[in-house]
């Protein structure tokens, strides 16, 4: 078993936790069994199956919570800046000292993790045998077992029709047993001793089986059975074993007073319980029957006023309460502790999966591929031919960094990565479609392998800074890691890195252009600060060396809810130098179609393509956006050797007496 498996992980402290869950709900049951000591057997069994339910619903609760938090969890610690520790050492050290203490405690429970997981399986395993064993024994139980007589059968439709039962079960008598039981739930079976038929008064034998019957109309077969499963997933806890205990010893009562009310006279019911009591002997009780308690209690709750039960000592039930209440204050104390001494702890081992394609892209943590020696982080996109970018990224509150200049940093490594890789760190204002800073190493791009390194961004986070973005990205296909990621304060004399813009636009950007294409490798592109349209710079497509397959493209996606159900048109100034195949604007529209992703609709040009040297133009693709349409990417690409610029590209909605310029429908 993989220890970091975050599946079996969850499942692993799921299970720790409700060591502290279980003595909460101990304590709750006792404490309500308690409360209700002069209420009926009905309500207190209704209480004891509170208490099992809750005890089988935690651990689930607590995996459901974990298991997306473990699956997302990076090895990173994002510090707060140095200089605020420095300024609050004194009042903060205690909780480092606690937080330290806690991640000891946890790094030190992560390691045997696996033998949790085992331990558990192999203890359930055994219980769980021991289940089926039960009911092979049931089965022999009932092949060995005789049909009654025909009085007796009768006796027990009539009896079945007063109690309400909508069917009458079998009934069989076997010289193997001491005790009337029920065994089934779908086809219910009665089986009484043989010697109870002849030797005991037919009243007593008939509020015998009034008891039984109470069961079946019950449905404490299936009750029973349930409880057998939360023993057997939950064995390692006393308190499911007392609460399961109390619950079958309450189910009892319940059944002595249908018992009781049948046949009207207490007295001769207890003195037939005390002969079930002399008949038992040491004979192992088939662990599906539908029986259980305490006989004697059982007796002496007849004869008497009010008996007490005989449960688990005070001091044992005190014991649990001061437990489980320490367990409780402990596990809030250390995490008010932890969320106090970092403002950031809410999101920092949340990462996520994003980007224009992040369908093709996954991310892990890996422990194979270390720096810091905790697992990395890996974003990796193995097809053959992607477009879009992927990210691994996270956001925060921006509280601790406000009006600073903020280093983020990190040791990346990469293989064979085909596009461009890079950390990226965005300042958002009140306007999250306008970032107030940001850098992606656009102009300082990692490419191909290379070995562990670290990189920064620097980047002020203005006052009215409203929350940070930041990951590690990666363009087309290859394989990345993150490890030891890092934030700082740093002064004024470090200068901001600043790249171009590529994370995560919310709508049309001019500036957010990345490259991709089945060819990418064969091609580059920049911010071209000399060739000017309009007195701005434009953006270059440009080749590197003759491509071997495929083509290049500047690409940006939106989600398009703006668009819905309209016509729009993508234009932008175009110039060109020595293209040898085509090149051309484009514009795709994606949605559903016989419910797979799909393209609705699109133009590239190759009608109307760009060829060889041309000085600027504005061209224009139109197309219709269907109202499934769930996202919209579009740009320029280039086939073959050359150079293409965009410059002043702009996405507007336009008439019905606008043209589609469509090529695929």
């Amino acid at each position: 078993m993989n220890p970091f498996d975050p599946q079996l992980q969850s499942l692993a402290w799921a299970l720790i936790h409700f060591l502290w869950q279980g003595c909460l709900v101990w304590g709750l049951t006792a404490l309500s069994l308690r409360l209700a000591r002069n209420s009926s057997a009905q309500v207190r069994y209704l209480l004891g199956i509170l208490g099992l339910a809750l005890c089988l619903a935690l651990p689930v609760v607590t995996f459901l919570k974990l298991r997306p938090l473990t699956l997302e969890r990076a090895s990173v610690q994002i510090l707060p800046p140095s200089e605020a520790k420095s300024q609050t050492a004194a009042p903060v050290a205690p909780r480092i000292l606690v937080r330290a203490l806690a991640q000891g405690l946890e790094t030190s429970t992560n390691s045997h993790l696996p033998w949790v997981i085992r331990v558990w399986f192999l203890g359930s395993l055994l219980l769980a045998l021991r289940l089926g064993g039960g009911w092979i024994g049931l089965q022999r139980l009932q092949r060995k077992a005789h049909a009654v007589s025909g009085p007796w059968q009768q006796r027990l439709e009539r009896m079945s029709r007063a109690l309400g039962l909508w069917r009458t079960p079998r009934f069989l008598v076997s010289n193997h047993i001491h005790s009337p039981m029920v065994v089934g739930w779908v086809r219910p079976l009665l089986l009484m001793p043989a010697g109870l038929l002849s030797g005991l008064d037919p009243t007593a034998l008939e509020a015998l089986m009034a008891h039984e019957l109470a069961h079946i109309r019950r449905h404490d077969y299936f009750v029973n059975f349930t409880q057998c499963v939360v023993e057997i997933l939950l064995f390692y806890h006393p308190a499911v074993w007392w609460i399961s205990a109390r619950v079958r010893t309450e189910r009892e009562l319940c059944c002595d007073d249908v018992a009781v009310a049948w046949c009207d006279d207490p007295q001769l019911y207890a003195e037939t319980l005390n002969r079930l009591h002399e008949l038992r002997t040491r004979s192992l009780t088939p662990a599906l029957a539908a029986s259980g308690g305490d006989l004697v209690f059982r007796i002496k709750r007849l004869l008497l006023p009010s008996p007490a039960l005989r449960g688990t000592p005070r001091r044992v039930n005190l014991a649990a309460l001061a437990c489980s209440t320490a367990l409780l204050l402990t596990a809030g104390f250390t995490t008010h502790l932890l969320r106090a001494e970092s403002p950031q702890s809410q999101t920092q081992d949340k990462w996520f999966l994003a980007g224009s394609n992040r369908k093709d892209f996954t991310i892990t943590p890996d422990p194979g591929t270390t720096h810091s020696g905790k697992p990395s982080m890996l974003l990796s996109c193995d097809l053959k031919d992607v477009f879009g970018f992927g990210t691994v990224m996270q956001q925060q509150p921006p509280a601790a960094f406000l009006g600073k200049r903020v280093r983020m940093s990190a040791w990346v490594k990469a293989e064979d990565v085909k596009g461009e890789a890079g950390l990226w760190l965005r300042v958002d204002g009140k306007d999250q479609t306008a970032p107030l800073a940001f850098d992606n190493m656009n102009d300082r791009a990692i490419q191909g392998t290379s070995d562990w390194r670290r990189y920064e961004v620097v980047l002020d986070v203005a006052p009215e800074a409203r929350n940070l973005a930041f990951g590690l990205l990666m363009e087309n296909t290859g394989r990345v890691w993150l490890d030891d990621l890092n934030f700082e304060v740093v002064d004024a004399k470090i200068p901001t890195t600043g790249g171009g813009m590529k994370a995560l636009p919310s709508e049309f950007k001019a500036t957010d252009w990345y490259l991709s294409g089945p060819g990418v490798s064969a091609y580059s592109k920049h911010l071209d600060g000399e060739a000017l349209h309009g007195g701005k710079p434009s953006y270059l497509l440009a080749s590197k060396e003759a491509p071997k397959e495929g083509f290049g493209m500047l690409i940006q996606m939106i989600k398009g809810q703006a668009y819905l159900g309209k016509r729009v048109r993508l234009s932008a100034w175009i110039k060109s130098e020595k293209v040898q195949d085509w090149a051309g604007l484009w514009m795709t529209v994606w949605g559903k179609r016989d419910g797979q992703s799909a393209a609705l609709t699109g133009d590239n040009m190759e009608d109307r393509a760009i060829k060889g040297t041309t000085d600027w133009h504005q061209v224009k693709v139109v197309l219709d956006v269907p109202a499934n349409t769930e996202s919209m990417s579009f740009g320029i690409l280039m086939v073959g050797e050359g150079k293409v610029w965009m410059a002043e590209p702009s996405l507007d909605i336009v008439d019905a007496s606008v043209p589609s310029t469509a090529s695929m429908h």
